[in-house]
Order: C-alpha cells, then structure tokens, then sequence
C-alpha cells in the first residue's frame, strides 16, 4: 500500500501509534474504581515491582463493590499485544478470575467499553502473560464485571508489537497529574480530584473536587508551560446538582491576578447533564493556567474530571514572555507528523459536530401531539444549519491535508493512489469539472487555515 495512503489512513482514524519498547505501563499514570486499603493505591501496579505479597505494600485493592476495575494511561497511543498480570499470592487468588482486559482510546464508562482483548477464565498463580491479536489503544483497563467483587493486582505488564513507527502525535490531556488548586475544599474533595484520569462521576467514590459555597468559587490547573490550548472537556457530577456548573467560565492565560480568574474568556458553560462530560471547543489560546470560575454568584464548584489538550507546546523562556519562531523553524513543523496532528484534530471536531447535529436533530422531534414554540424551533434550525457549514469545510479541510501530504511526499511512490474519493475498478471515472470562482476562493481560505 502507498505510505502516504497508510499515513493519511493513520490521520483519519486518530491512531498514532508510539515507539514501542520495554513495559509500555512501567511507572505509567494508574487509576481504580476505588481504594480498598491506604496501602492498596493503583500505582502499586505499574511500580514494576513483582512481589505477590499484599503485606509487602506493592499491590492494589479496591473496595467490594459493583464491576471494579483498574486503568493505566501509556500517554500514546500503541498497538498492544501482551499484557502480563501477577495476581495476589498470600491470599484469595481467585478474586481476579473472569476479570477482562480491555484496550481503546475512549474513556466512556471509564474506559471499560473499550475492546475486549483478554478474559482471565482461570486465576494465575503469581504471574502469567495474555497475548492476542494486536489491539491499538493508550488506556488499559482490568475491569472485573459482577457485584461484590475486589479487584487485587501486584503487578501489570503492558507490552506492543515490535517495530511500530514512531508517529507520536496524539493529542494528550495537558491536565493530567498537573497540579491544580481551588478556591476551597469541601470535605477532602481537593482540586487534584479533577485531574486524576478518572471520570467516575460519584462524588461518594473519591474522585470529584469540591469547593465550598463560595462568592466566585473557583479551580486551576498549572499546565507548567504555555500551550495553545483548543478544547476543554468537563465532567459533571453524578449524584449531586447540575445545575451548580450552569454559567461557569473556562479562562486561559498566563497571569495569576486575581487567582488567574481575569485571565482571557475561552468558553462559557450553560449546562452539563448529571455525570456526563461535555466539550468545550474554541479557538486556541495560549496560556500555562486554566481556571473553571463561576462569577457573580455564592456557589458549590464540583467536577469530577477536567481535560484539556492541544496541537503544538508553546517553550519559551518562562510565562509571559514570547519570542519570535524563526521562519525556518515555521517551514520544519510542515511536516506528515504534524500534518497529523492537525488531521486529528479536524476528525475530532468532525465527530464533536456530528454528535451535535444528532442531538439537535433529536431535540427537534417532539413527540405526538406536541407542538414545539416556533422561536426554539428557529433557533435549533440556525444551529443545525451553521454546523452542516462548519462540517463541510471540515471534510474539505481534511481532503486538502491528505492531498498536501501527497504534495510532502512524492518519493515514495512514483504514481499516489487515490484516497479521497475512493474509486474502484470498476466504477467509471468521474468527470471533473472547473471550480466557480466561489469555491476556488473558499478553498484558498481553507488551505491558508490549515498552513
């Protein structure tokens, strides 16, 4: 197959996959359902540390609980193939049987709806290897489905298929592990909550931050360098109000006057359904501190995970100060591995408008007998209408990616192999006709944009 057709198919589905060698979870950031014990904590599972003795303080528990499971981040995106497990050896070994191994990019469900690789059928004794067919992902997941059950693991082993290109252009989470600071704390529920890895949205389970009823409550995350940050994901709580998160702003910049809340205004929040993640996408804005602040008003500020990611880190020499990129650095970020950053990016937005489309399409369908106010209406219909335009330059945006990493490329292959539109043998070719003027100048404006 045509590297640049392999390359531009790498673009459109998101995988980028990273150089692979040695334990890909080694000291990797690790999350769980919960903490059964103070000494059960989930990096004790990525701590490359064998030893099955729970006593010895390098395995992990959680409490008895419905479908317990255990997660680490590799930080990029790998196409895995091993997974070795140590189970517990000094005591109920066979907890961990019919527990699954689970791999994907998604963190729906906390990543437990992800690809089933692997099931535990028999319980190890001490450590033992799962291997299957390659699964590309950059979260692993041990998830044991049943009620009452404790997952317990002493040590898990990620390993990939040797000789995977080294393409790391993923978009990460710039917050996770950051540090991150609240106006207050309502009983224990720090700021660092918001930036574990772990959208659970239970405020019972230990992973959602809390402040006080604060006059303008507010949260920070400290990204340690300037990046021009593009989208911010939101997870609500679960078992609480709503509502609390309606009208809170997304800041970004670089100063920390008045707690970093007048920093410039990314997006506004209007609402965020019980436990769900919502995401916030705008123009990119470079700054080191996001603040989530709810101005104007006394109130709980509670999330339960804040994201955020980007396409380029902005180094300088400390925050506040710019310097000029010269032009032939410019010219070098031109390149396939960042035209995939950019190609991610834009299939992200696709899906996020797709997703949009649906939902207003579905709130514009009433049930029988019901009449919908002829404002709401009108207002649904300019939205749909305004992402079906915003869609369309996305695709065309996306064809002129692939047809630059053609222009990029053109020692690879003497004669490129058409991507974008497919055409078969069997179909007739067809028959291209001159752009309008309008078109041409509107491709013009999408091409400057990406560049």
């Amino acid at each position: 197959m045509d590297m640049r057709v392999i390359l531009f198919l790498t673009l459109f589905t998101g995988l980028c996959v990273a150089d692979s060698k040695g334990n890909l979870a080694l000291n990797g950031v690790a999350v769980q359902s919960s903490l059964g014990h103070p000494q059960g904590d989930a990096q004790h599972a990525v701590d490359g540390n064998r030893d099955s003795d729970y006593k010895k303080e390098s395995c992990t528990i959680t409490k008895t609980e419905f479908n317990p499971w255990w997660r680490v981040d590799l930080g990029n995106v790998y196409s895995v193939s091993n997974v070795t497990i140590t189970n517990r050896g000094d005591c109920c070994k066979d907890r961990l049987r019919g527990a699954q191994i689970r791999i994907g990019n998604k963190l729906d469900n906390n990543g437990n709806n992800n690809e089933l690789a692997a099931t535990i059928l028999t319980a190890p004794n001490g450590t033992e290897t799962f291997s299957f067919e390659s699964v590309n992902g950059r979260y692993v997941n041990i998830f044991l489905p049943g009620n009452d059950e404790i997952l317990t693991l002493c040590e898990v082993e990620v390993f990939a298929v040797i000789d995977t290109p080294s393409y790391i252009c993923g978009p990460r989470n710039l917050a996770l592990g950051a540090t991150a600071v609240q106006s207050s704390i309502l009983s224990g529920a720090g700021a660092q909550r918001a930036v574990d890895g772990n959208r659970n949205s239970l405020f019972s389970l230990g992973s959602c931050s809390h402040t006080n009823a604060d006059r303008d409550p507010w949260w920070r995350v400290d990204l340690g360098e300037k990046y021009k940050v593009t989208r911010v994901s939101i997870t609500n709580i679960g078992d609480g109000s709503a509502a609390r998160i309606n009208g809170a702003q997304i800041r970004i910049g670089n100063s920390l006057e008045n707690n970093g809340n007048n920093n410039e205004l990314a997006a506004t929040v209007v609402s965020i359904p019980l436990g769900e993640t919502k995401t916030f996408q705008f123009q990119p804005i470079k700054g080191r501190y996001v603040n989530i602040v709810i101005p104007g008003r006394n109130e709980y500020l509670h999330m339960c995970e804040v994201e955020m990611s980007t396409a380029v880190p902005q180094k300088g020499p400390g925050p506040g100060v710019d310097l000029p990129v010269p032009q032939q650095q410019q010219l070098r970020e031109i390149s396939p591995v960042y035209l995939c950053r950019i190609g991610q990016e834009t299939v992200q937005d696709i899906v996020t408008r797709t997703m949009e489309i649906f939902q207003i399409t579905r709130a514009t369908q009433l049930p029988h007998g019901v009449t919908q106010i002829q404002a709401a209406y009108q207002d649904r219909f300019g939205k749909l209408q305004e992402h079906l335009r915003q869609l369309t330059l996305l695709f065309r945006k996306l064809r002129l990616l692939y047809e630059r990493c053609v222009e990029m490329t053109p020692d690879l292959q003497e004669s490129p192999a058409e991507l974008v539109p497919f055409v078969s043998e069997e179909t007739e070719a067809v028959r291209m006709e001159t752009c309008s003027p309008a078109v041409i100048q509107e491709r013009r404006e999408v091409h400057h944009y990406i560049l």
